[in-house]
């Protein structure tokens, strides 16, 4: 049988769970039955209100006044690059790896290839 919590109301799932001492009444369920269908219609009002407010600008063609400006990707991206190198500007990393590949030598350093690591003992 396929149980939906939905289909019980949030009183009595609290009450079941012991997050509240005491059963819901049925004066507190249909209080709450009452501002649920009171919510439902201020939503719906405000939707309705906020679609013509829409429709009204498209007609007019101003831009909408809650849309901000939008933000600077390129220098988002180059902060976040300045912030990775430890405060060198985002082309000075850029530039040495550029020097380095010109010289021959390898973009990161690497262990020597005859390097091998010591056992490890217990209580040493």
């Amino acid at each position: 049988m396929y149980y939906d919590p939905k289909d019980i109301p949030s009183e009595w799932r609290m009450w079941l769970r012991k997050q509240r001492e005491e059963p819901p009444t049925d004066e507190e369920m249909q209080q709450n039955t009452v501002k649920q269908a009171a919510l439902k219609s201020r939503v719906a009002a405000l939707e309705e209100t906020e679609r013509l407010r829409r429709l009204r600008q498209q007609a007019v063609g101003s831009p909408d006044q809650h849309v901000g400006p939008q933000p600077d990707v390129a220098r988002f991206l180059q902060q976040m690059r300045t912030s990775k190198t430890g405060g060198a500007p985002a082309g000075a990393a850029g530039e040495r790896q550029d020097q380095r590949a010109a010289d021959g030598s390898p973009a990161s350093p690497s262990p020597s290839s005859d390097f091998k690591p010591e056992t490890w003992q217990p209580g040493s």
